[in-house]
């Protein structure tokens, strides 16, 4: 009884600062995290990736292996291509949509009004300054402000660890592997050297 009374005034005492923080941390809802994956830069690339940095030095040692049989080995490449890059799309949609989740409603609200909003230009038009270091008294302020009203940094910090999120990915290793598997055997029917 005494451990219920306990309880219920812990509950009564912090109940409100635990809903409303719960609520600040919460994660954010599907149609926010739809509408910040649309206000994304280069949002289109999430669903039309540039092919995987190994497929160009790839077919080129392919095709090195097997002189006269360019085509075939661009046919190969392009099946294995399309084989990879619905499961790229896939993971990496996956992986931006679990990021969004870890950082919260509040966060991913934030990001989507300065993605849509005329802060995510103000920071573009002072690239040039941040990338040649030389920003005056007024844009190192504007820039500060900006950086520390939307969680910026934080996101980017993730994003850049999405290859290893990738990777980490259940689906993707044996996907991979299975491609990987019907390029080789591909190259096996077509009589052309792997090795």
């Amino acid at each position: 009884m005494r451990h219920r009374l306990l309880g219920l005034v812990i509950a009564l005492t912090f109940g409100g600062h635990c809903a409303a923080a719960s609520a600040q941390i919460g994660a954010p809802s599907e149609g926010l995290i739809d509408q910040l994956m649309a206000a994304l830069p280069n949002s289109d690339s999430l669903r039309h990736p540039p092919d995987p940095p190994s497929a160009a030095p790839e077919q080129t040692r392919l095709q090195g292996l097997n002189p006269g049989h360019e085509a075939e080995v661009s046919a190969v490449m392009r099946d294995w291509l399309d084989c990879v890059r619905p499961l790229v799309v896939a993971t990496t949609n996956r992986t931006i949509r679990q990021i969004i989740r870890e950082l919260g409603a509040r966060k991913a609200g934030l990001l989507l009004q300065f993605y849509g909003g005329p802060d995510y230009r103000r920071l573009l038009a002072l690239g040039p300054g941040i990338r040649a270091h030389r920003l005056s008294a007024a844009e190192q302020r504007e820039f500060l402000r900006i950086m520390s009203t939307y969680p910026l940094e934080e996101f980017a910090t993730r994003i850049d660890n999405l290859n290893q999120v990738i990777a980490r990915d259940p689906s993707f290793l044996p996907t991979t592997l299975q491609c990987s598997a019907l390029k080789q055997a591909a190259l096996d029917r077509q009589g052309l050297r792997y090795r």
